[in-house]
């Protein structure tokens, strides 16, 4: 079984966090990926423990940017070591990477005993001396070449061939001097004459010189070059045999190091597996501190208490316009408990906060509240009504339903529900009683179900009952004085109480027409629905005493 059903991890945002949770490095992008919700008790409480730690170290220590600057540099050189396991030999370009690599992980090593990442976490890496030792004969900085100190022969050869080439480059020198003199020309950087064709009698006397060739023109210009001859010829062959002398042993060289580099394989391996590490809890560490996350408490209660929690979805979006958002707190446990309220006030935003605060925690992050105790779950199922799509041909109760139909048998699982609006979808007498039967039906296992609804059906002490506290504190003076002045979304956000707390008295909010008045309807159709409502109340009260 899935520990997210369906598409859970989308409905309550968990993707959109993850996202935006970046490692620096591939390293720790790779131990991201292996990110999986976990029941364990002693994964979770490490997990929980190491991320707080690395806060804390980064809180005190201001080397820590300096670490994450470096891991956001570093090479991944795993496919060079893919290379060199299969027993293929490394280019001059791979064994820069490497060096370039060891020099960072050298200072990465030392820094993580500096800030005590090493002696409080335990993360640690190797220097691989001997190999850094191998691999730096000319120097100790990020720079490479295949030295001659590998190979007293490979010295020899570039020697000769410096030698012979110097040779070469003087005797065009010679050749070139001469004919500027003669012809009283210069040569370009490309050992080229271009001369105007406007100079008729100079390109004809070039024409005739048997140590130039006509090379080409252009609109303006003719140009020529130096003829190859017999003593540049024979200096040139000489160069490209060498030149293939220094091609076979530079392989030999780099053969000898990829045997070297092999040797130490393992450690770079290793090296490799502490960088993911170290880059994936300073990730998650920060990403805590974004939050100001806490340390969940695992108890053996089958039992979900948040006390002061965010949404750090919605929080970074309040933030951004200047606004705070409303902290909740909500204490759940096994069976259902139903959450009424007015539309806007928050319910699906609080099964959102719900499922990605448990989700998190199973994760092995630190959470945005105050304090959260609860019992992990073995999976979460969460089904939003305004975010069912109907594309695969069915009405929006029909797609509600068949995935209902897939999970209620995992009543017993000790997993987490959060339906919004069950049965909204179809007439509201039928659908009130179907989400009855349904709760009545979750309510005999042992996993902790959360209902969003608005039928009365639902309000039964045979339920656990909290309700958003809404608009219930507005008076009419206040809702008048904010009608006299702002309309719309910010007149609601602005009179709106998003607080979750228990229901004393059984009974759907009825704050639909304040909601209508402030989002801006006119007042004669506000006034003609509180008359119409009324009437109806009286008539069922009648109805009722009869």
């Amino acid at each position: 079984m899935e520990f997210f059903i369906g598409n859970t991890s989308n409905a309550i945002d968990l993707e959109e966090v993850l996202d935006s949770v970046t490692p620096y490095s591939p390293y720790g992008q790779r131990e991201k990926e292996k990110l999986t919700p976990t029941q364990s008790k002693g994964k979770l409480e490490k997990e929980y423990n190491l991320t707080y730690l690395m806060l804390e170290i980064i809180k005190e220590s201001n080397e820590v940017n300096e670490i994450i600057e470096l891991l956001r540099n570093l090479k991944d050189i795993t496919p060079i070591i893919q290379k060199a396991s299969a027993e293929l030999v490394l280019e001059e370009l791979d064994f820069f990477y490497i060096k370039q690599w060891l020099v960072g992980v050298r200072r990465l090593a030392d820094l993580i005993i500096n800030t005590g990442i090493k002696g409080k976490i335990g993360i640690k890496l190797d220097k691989i001396e001997d190999f850094f030792t191998i691999i730096s004969l000319d120097n100790e900085g990020p720079g490479f070449y295949l030295s001659g100190k590998h190979n007293s022969e490979l010295e020899k050869v570039r020697i000769s061939y410096r030698r012979l080439k110097q040779e070469l480059d003087d005797l065009l020198e010679k050749r070139k001097k001469g004919i500027e003199r003669e012809f009283n020309v210069l040569f370009n950087i490309e050992n080229t004459l271009n001369i105007s064709k406007f100079d008729k009698d100079k390109v004809e006397k070039l024409s005739r010189c048997p140590q130039l060739f006509y090379h080409g023109e252009n609109y303006t210009h003719v140009q020529f070059k130096i003829k190859e001859w017999e003593e540049s010829l024979k200096l040139k062959g000489e160069l490209e045999e060498l030149k293939k002398k220094i091609e076979d042993e530079e392989e030999k060289v780099r053969k000898y190091l990829t045997k070297e580099f092999l040797k130490s394989s393992s450690k770079f391996q290793g090296n490799c597996k502490s960088l993911g590490k170290l880059d994936w809890l300073l990730t998650k560490a920060n990403y805590s501190r974004e939050i100001n996350g806490v340390k969940p408490i695992i108890t053996d209660d089958n039992i979900i208490k948040l006390k002061g929690v965010r949404n750090p979805v919605l929080e970074r979006v309040l933030v951004n316009r200047g606004k705070k958002v409303t902290p909740i707190s909500l204490e759940l446990t096994g069976g259902v408990t139903v959450i009424t309220g007015s539309n806007m006030g928050g319910k699906s935003l609080t099964l959102k906060t719900l499922g990605l605060t448990v989700a998190l925690a199973q994760l092995g992050f630190l959470v945005p509240c105050e304090e959260m105790v609860f019992n992990p779950r073995k999976f979460i199922y969460c089904s939003l009504y305004h975010e069912q799509s109907i594309y695969d041909g069915l009405s929006t109760f029909g797609v509600e339903i068949k995935g209902l139909k897939k999970v209620l048998g995992y009543r017993d699982k000790k997993g987490l529900y959060l339906i919004d609006e069950l049965g909204r979808g179809t007439n509201p007498i039928e659908g009130g009683a179907l989400a009855y039967a349904v709760a009545r039906y979750l309510n005999k296992g042992n996993s902790i179900s959360v209902m969003v609804t608005h039928f009365e059906q639902m309000l039964s002490d045979e339920f656990g009952q909290l309700r958003i506290v809404g608009l219930d504190n507005v008076t009419e003076n206040k809702l008048k004085k904010v009608l006299n002045g702002k309309k719309g979304v910010e007149a609601v956000e602005e009179l709106m109480d998003y607080r979750v707390e228990k229901a004393i008295e059984l009974g759907v909010p009825r704050e639909g027409l304040k909601i209508a008045a402030l989002l801006g309807l006119p007042k004669e159709i506000i006034e003609n629905a509180k008359n119409k409502l009324e009437k109806d109340v009286r008539k069922r009260s009648e109805f009722n005493g009869g």
